[in-house]
């Protein structure tokens, strides 16, 4: 039998998720493109960004430490910065505060990140950026098109002028991620 504290976290925590989608789902169904300045493509992509790290869960050792902050970085993309760091500002995810890491290399400093987001200018490199990452638990998430059919984890797309997501499960059951069921349920599921 459940105890009201208990039973109060529970109702708390899908209460929380149920509030979460529902932003998100928004996003999705609602904005239209046409109606953002590519400003708002940033910020808007920021913070799917954002609810994205609160979808998935990475395995332990993604984290080398109980205190070390959760990594957003970004290949390629030096516009993109601005808005992340605004959108990140303050927040937490997974009761970890955030760092923002921009325009990361493949390196061992890419190693330190939970979730990249690789920039259109890096297209001609992205067979061997997906590579780097097959191995790695690290969400590989890009604007570019057929990003997930080509390997990559989570895609942004524009369908009936509006941002859409589309996401491999595959790819990330490959390096033990796991994105909640209600993730998958608002977006395309592809294949490589």
């Amino acid at each position: 039998m459940f105890t009201t504290k208990k039973y109060n976290i529970s109702i708390y925590n899908k209460l929380t998720r149920f509030l979460v989608l529902t932003f998100l789902s928004l996003f999705l169904y609602v904005q239209p493109v046409w109606s953002l300045t590519r400003a708002d493509e940033y910020a808007l992509k920021a913070v799917f960004l954002f609810n994205l790290a609160k979808f998935v869960t990475w395995p332990d050792e993604s984290f080398s430490a109980d205190t070390q902050k959760f990594q957003f970085c970004l290949l390629g993309d030096t516009q993109f910065n601005q808005k992340m760091e605004a959108t990140m500002e303050a927040e937490t995810v997974k009761q970890r505060d955030i760092d923002v890491n921009m325009s990361v290399d493949l390196d061992s400093s890419s190693d330190q990140c939970q979730i990249v987001f690789i920039a259109e200018k890096e297209k001609k490199q992205l067979d061997e950026i997906l590579t780097y990452f097959s191995d790695r638990p690290v969400l590989t998430v890009s604007d570019m098109e057929d990003f997930a059919e080509k390997g990559g984890m989570v895609e942004f797309y524009i369908e009936n002028n509006r941002v859409r997501l589309a996401i491999n499960p595959d790819t990330l059951q490959a390096v033990d991620l796991r994105a909640a069921a209600n993730l998958l349920r608002v977006a395309k599921i592809v294949e490589p």
